[in-house]
Order: C-alpha cells, then sequence, then structure tokens
C-alpha cells in the first residue's frame, strides 16, 4: 500500500490544511506502520527517504520524530510531498 500526501498545499488546500493531514494521518497509523517514507518533489522524485520504521523502540517516539523532520521541511523547501509505504 501506498498513500501519496501534499507538504504545502495546492489549490485545494493550504499548507497548513496539508501539514495537518499529514500529522493526522502519522498519528492515526504511526510511524512503525510504514516500510518507507518518500520526500518528494513537485515532479515526485525522490530527494529524501527514511526506511526501517519500525526500528523505534516505540511508536510515541518514533511519531514526535518524524513530525519533527517534517515541521522543519520550510513551505519553500523542495520537497512538496510525502509519500508513505506499507509492504
Amino acid at each position: 500500500m501506498q498513500w501519496l500526501l501534499s507538504l504545502n498545499g495546492d489549490f485545494t488546500q493550504t499548507t497548513k490544511q496539508a501539514r495537518k493531514k499529514v500529522t493526522d494521518f502519522i498519528k492515526i497509523f504511526t510511524c512503525q506502520s510504514f516500510t518507507m517514507i518518500y520526500f518528494r518533489d513537485k515532479d515526485l522524485k525522490k530527494l529524501d527517504s527514511h526506511n526501517y520504521m519500525n526500528g523505534y523502540p516505540d511508536n510515541e517516539q518514533g511519531n514526535k520524530l518524524l513530525l519533527k523532520k517534517i515541521k522543519s521541511i520550510k513551505p519553500t523547501d523542495d520537497i512538496k510531498y510525502i509519500e508513505f509505504i506499507r509492504k
């Protein structure tokens, strides 16, 4: 399964709304549910990735670290989408 979510909004949502959706998505599924996480640009090219999300000792710690990473991405950065993969 895979999910592709916008980090910076588009014509249907603001950046704040898009990031809230990503945050809510992570809290619902928890980071340990994902095999890979890809950060993609506007052309969907992979810029960064995280794997082995189940390596965190608990969901709370993993979620905090992932959300901290997402908050550090500025709306003006090249990263526009986040893709969650579960195998």
